[in-house]
């Protein structure tokens, strides 16, 4: 920084004292300015020209009309609260892959009426297609079969995530959608839903571009608290349970809740207790203890919002918590000391059985309502499975159960090219 300010100087006062008017030298600049902004705008035309119908198609082939729905027979529509936790292990993982035992905690769930499904898997290792899947009440296949020979784009997931299923299904009955973000951009809001909650999501590209230009280093050096993203990662997920804990007083309609927490997904900002913690804080100590505070943190969050929920009068609940994908195995995590840093690029093939069961064994616990707390649900059931069992058991709806099974993707370049990997998983 300090050798490009001189230099900015030294270029200044070369001008400053000049008699020339640069006339040649601003024709240079300009052609090179223009040539520097044409070739990515071509570019961006380019590639939209190409995506944007298969995009479109795509799109279609997974968001068929919803299911319609009735209400039930006795007129009581159970509020609907789905809360992801990014990242969050299956029991038997904690116990093996991180020396932690999660009984306690698992066993307060079951005297809670909750099903804890000790055996689920997800059906996809990343977030997007986890949550797309589950709200488009099926796998991705159908995706798959349109992008085949095209490059790769996200998008696609991003808009089955923002436009889904479950959503459109519930709407006509009167149910109000509140939506709890993230950081993470796809989720950090829904512009479909009533309420849109979320506290100081700052874009991905926005972050991206701060983190790495000399304003916003020369901002963050001075402590200027809008980049300290670690911190404001800590107070949101506080502000999100405080804010979700207030909703259960708006009993006007039933409720549909989505909350994405990036729990006890890294980074690591957050000690047992709540406590904010700084990347010298954390750095100092393990990713094992890193990790397994903020599993013990949102266990106890998670208990205080149960507790909370269910103490209101009205309508009995259905409760939905369940983890989109697992931790990364340790050879592949990358950077997880920053928001949004913590991913690389991987060949998801060449992992091991133990590597694919520690990302792809999740948590996932239900509680319903009623007569239905004594329906046994599958050990083994997994997340695209969740609102099929809902809207057959309440709603009437002729959705059959599908298989219980989990994919990979390849790698960044094949998004939608899938490997079945159910076997290493139970």
């Amino acid at each position: 920084i300090v050798l490009w300010l001189v230099l900015l100087a030294v270029a200044w006062s070369l001008i400053w004292r000049s008699d020339s008017n640069f006339r040649a030298a601003t024709a240079g600049l300009n052609a090179a300015a223009l040539v520097i902004v044409a070739v990515p705008i071509f570019g961006i035309g380019y590639h939209n020209f190409h995506v944007m119908k298969v995009r479109a198609t795509a799109v279609a082939a997974a968001n068929q009309p919803a299911p319609t729905l009735t209400a039930p027979a006795s007129g009581e529509l159970p509020d609907i609260w789905y809360i992801v936790l990014d990242r969050y292990a299956r029991g038997d993982v904690l116990q093996s892959q991180y020396d932690f035992d999660n009984s306690a905690f698992l066993k307060k769930l079951t005297e809670n009426g909750f099903q804890v499904l000790h055996q689920s898997a997800a059906n996809y290792q990343r977030t997007a297609h986890s949550i797309a899947s589950t709200f488009n009440l099926d796998y991705l296949d159908k995706v798959g079969a349109v992008t085949a020979e095209s490059p790769p784009d996200w998008v696609i997931l991003h808009h089955l995530m923002e436009d889904f299923k479950v959503w459109r299904a519930l709407k006509p009955l009167g149910y109000e959608y509140s939506h709890f973000g993230s950081w993470w951009t796809p989720t950090a809001y829904n512009r479909l839903a009533d309420r849109s909650i979320n506290w100081k999501s700052t874009p991905t590209f926005q972050r991206y571009l701060w983190g790495h230009s000399l304003p916003g280093r020369v901002a963050k050096a001075l402590g200027w608290r809008e980049m300290d993203y670690r911190g404001q990662q800590c107070e949101r997920v506080a502000y999100k349970f405080d804010q979700m804990m207030d909703l259960t007083a708006h009993a006007s309609k039933p409720k549909f809740v989505f909350a994405h927490f990036l729990l006890p997904h890294p980074p690591f900002v957050l000690s047992a207790d709540g406590t904010c913690l700084s990347v010298e804080q954390a750095s100092a100590r393990s990713r094992r203890d890193n990790y397994i505070d903020q599993v013990r943190f949102t266990n106890d969050r998670l208990m205080r919002l149960i507790n909370h929920i269910k103490a209101q009068q009205g309508r009995e609940p259905i409760i939905i918590l369940q983890a989109d994908e697992g931790p990364w195995p340790v050879r592949i995590a990358g950077d997880e000391r920053y928001v949004g840093m913590d991913t690389t690029p991987v060949n998801w093939a060449t992992l091991s059985g133990a590597e694919l069961l520690e990302k792809l064994a999740i948590f996932n616990a239900i509680h319903l309502p009623g007569e239905a707390k004594g329906e046994r649900l599958p050990a083994t059931m997994t997340p695209v499975n969740t609102f099929r069992l809902i809207f057959r058991r309440w709603f009437g709806a002729d959705l059959p159960p599908l298989p219980d099974e989990s994919y990979v993707y390849l790698d960044n370049q094949r998004i939608f090219s899938f490997q079945r990997v159910t076997e290493h998983l139970r």
